[in-house]
């Protein structure tokens, strides 16, 4: 898992084509920030709030422009540990987790769990690697209980070009 943390981003646009993790993005930012969004199957303009959350799933797109500096923390959560995780859930074999698209989503778990992980971060992780691989294993089931969602996986014969 990848998680960072940025303070006072000034007004740009973040543009991903296709993420190769799932993302998660909590806004930290105390006054409110115009932001445009987009991503698959989504677009549109609002006002990100603090504590508000962007969820996407691998291979989506993912595209932000923001108006004012803004911070925010940033968790990248590898298909690796979130199948691992959706296997020992015993969430059906060989299926696919999708999270969705979520905008400005309100979860206070989540911004809990993430600000645990960053200030550990932070402080050099004197939970030791028990404390933080709890946190993440804590913050994946709620993520697959709230929010995924399970497809079936393409075989790699229907994924051939003939």
């Amino acid at each position: 898992m990848k998680l960072s943390g940025v303070d006072g981003v000034p007004p740009q646009e973040a543009f991903e084509p296709v993420l190769s993790d799932h993302m998660l993005v909590i806004h930290l930012t105390p006054q409110p920030v115009r932001v445009f969004e987009r991503a698959d199957g989504y677009s549109g303009e609002g006002v990100a709030h603090q504590g508000d959350i962007n969820l996407f799933s691998a291979g989506d797109m993912s595209f932000c422009r923001w108006e004012k500096d803004l911070s925010f923390i940033r968790l990248d959560l590898p298909l690796a540990l979130t199948n691992h995780v959706a296997a020992e859930m015993e969430l059906p074999n060989g299926s696919a987790i999708d999270f969705g698209r979520h905008i400005r989503l309100r979860d206070d778990r989540v911004v809990h769990l993430a600000q645990w992980l960053m200030a550990d971060l932070k402080e050099g992780e004197p939970g030791g690697k028990l404390y933080t691989e709890s946190l993440i294993r804590m913050l994946s089931v709620h993520l697959l209980q709230r929010y995924g969602t399970v497809a079936e996986r393409k075989t790699s014969a229907s994924q051939r070009l003939v």
